[in-house]
């Protein structure tokens, strides 16, 4: 997936400037319209917003106040174009017409005031395991940040420092997911000696910690989950580099013991089937990307990934997914999954790649 901009990225982000639009739903609904009606015709409808704009505007439906510049775009052009193009500019709609404030508002797919189903127990994903593997999609991207001190399992080797820590406990969720397993598993990490060189002198503060990120795989030797540590620092190194002080931990911190994770997860979703408040779709991770020396390789079997999101953030890139060269972008919380073997993220946010860099 190429990083550059497309032609039609770059006239929707124009058009975006020129009619004051700023948020990702009506910016990526503009390089839609600029793909089904072209750069020329797209432009058309900004002069003729603009001549409805200089001829005093256009009014919010029942409502005694003006549309944006924008919105008079989007209502024109959605008055404009044939059904097959109404269609693909704005899927799933209806072709009705968005009331959101300024006559766009497109976000996908995001129904206010749904109520959330119950979380499913998370035993009941296995009967659903066989169906999703055979359509699982592909994640480019398995990576994790994580926070801890080594405790009495800690092994140094000449080319490289092994460390066992016992999870952290989960964040607090989206409403419908499912809870996490009770025992959550240990996560093995691997650091680089270079690397331990200078994370280990400053583990005497006890206040201080390890900051590791990584692929995360599972390892069917271990049965359990591996960072490979691809950098590492520790958090009184990382706050002193940014000019802050090391900020104190609200409790002691406990050997052995990882006191935050939180997984990246990048790649186009397989199967989704819904599970209560929530939906499910397995990623296979399609390669790790290059590690320190001394490292050891990352297992030959790809690691699977099951994907765990709140239907609501589900509804909100499901349609964005639509465009091929996007990407689902999930961060959350990793564990064991021994049914499947491998990952199980439990998602806390869920965008996509293409949103993520309109944002930014």
């Amino acid at each position: 997936m190429s990083n550059s901009a497309s032609p039609t990225r770059t006239v929707a982000l124009q058009i975006a400037k020129k009619l004051g639009e700023t948020e990702f739903g009506p910016v990526y609904r503009l390089q839609r319209i600029v793909r089904e009606i072209g750069e020329a015709a797209a432009w058309e409808f900004v002069e003729q917003a603009a001549q409805v704009e200089a001829a005093g505007g256009m009014l919010l439906e029942k409502e005694q106040r003006r549309r944006t510049f924008g919105g008079v775009f989007f209502v024109l052009v959605r008055d404009a174009v044939t059904p097959a193009q109404r269609e693909a500019i704005w899927p799933n709609k209806k072709n009705k017409r968005a009331k959101k404030q300024d006559g766009e508002g497109d976000q996908p797919e995001a129904i206010r005031g749904e109520p959330s189903l119950p979380a499913a127990p998370w035993a009941e994903r296995r009967p659903l395991l066989a169906e999703l593997r055979t359509h699982p999609g592909t994640a480019t991207t398995c990576k994790v940040t994580m926070i801890g001190r080594p405790g009495s399992s800690l092994v140094e080797k000449p080319a490289f420092t092994l460390m066992l820590l016992d999870s952290a406990s989960p964040p607090t969720l989206p409403k419908g997911m499912p809870a996490p397993p009770n025992k959550i598993g240990e996560v093995t990490a691997y650091v680089s000696t270079k690397t331990w060189a200078t994370i280990k002198p400053q583990l005497t503060n006890a206040s201080d910690a390890a900051l590791l990120n990584g692929p995360l795989v599972y390892d069917a030797d271990l049965e359990g989950l591996v960072v490979l540590g691809q950098d590492g620092t520790t958090l009184g190194l990382d706050a002193a580099k940014r000019g802050q002080p090391l900020k104190m931990p609200t409790t002691a911190r406990v050997d052995g013991v990882a006191s935050a994770l939180k997984a990246v997860v990048v790649g186009r979703p397989g199967k989704v089937i819904p599970f209560g408040g929530a939906v499910l779709t397995l990623m296979q991770v399609s390669a790790v990307p290059s590690l320190p020396k001394g490292i050891p390789a990352a297992p030959k079997t790809p690691t699977l990934v099951l994907v765990v999101i709140s239907a609501k953030q589900w509804r909100q890139v499901e349609t964005l997914l639509s465009n091929p060269d996007d990407a689902l972008v999930v961060e959350g919380f990793p564990v064991l999954d021994t049914a499947l073997p491998g990952v199980a993220v439990f998602a806390t946010k869920a965008t996509t790649k293409l949103a993520n860099s309109f944002q930014g």
